[in-house]
């Protein structure tokens, strides 16, 4: 018996590497876990009202860097809003919190029908700014310049309040 128990002996630590010292791993250099991802994937969606489409919802999804802070984290979005007088797609980014997103974005702003304050049927391209209102969690006022790029490339100012989640 003694002879078999010095055989497997032998046999696992030709299999281990050779014994104490030889071949063992380091417990510091073993494979740690995967960290969780640092960056996180959230669905957006809202409501505005505004000029010049009155009324619009709003859905998309923002990508944000996972805590950072407990204030907001940074990252960028994509949103697509479709309105009672026009609709719009924009590009975001910023920083995203619960209590509101403050954001700077591209947008190309459709009007169709009757639209506040800007001729109907037309493109728009420009910027907005977007913060939160304060002590209204998530709250949004939107202000921002708009070019026609159909007639004359004249600049609107276009403005909004929502909700968003």
């Amino acid at each position: 018996m003694g002879s078999f128990a010095a055989a497997l002996l032998v046999g696992w630590l030709t299999i281990d590497g050779g014994g104490a010292g030889a071949g063992e791993q380091d417990p510091a250099a073993q494979e740690a876990p995967a960290p969780p991802s640092r960056w996180g994937l959230m669905p957006v969606f809202g409501f505005h009202a505004g000029s010049p489409e009155r009324a619009r919802g709003s859905v998309g999804f923002f990508v944000f860097k996972r805590n950072v802070n407990p204030y907001g984290s940074p990252g960028f979005g994509l949103s697509v809003e479709p309105g009672l007088d026009g609709g719009r797609l924009s590009i975001a980014a910023g920083y995203f919190s619960f209590f509101g997103s403050t954001l700077g974005r591209l947008t190309v702003l459709r009007t169709w029908d009757q639209p506040w304050q800007v001729p109907g049927n037309r493109t728009y391209v420009g910027f907005e700014l977007q913060t939160p209102i304060p002590y209204v969690p998530a709250s949004a006022i939107r202000l921002g310049a708009l070019r026609d790029t159909d007639d004359g490339f004249d600049w609107r100012f276009v403005w909004s309040v929502g909700v968003g989640f």
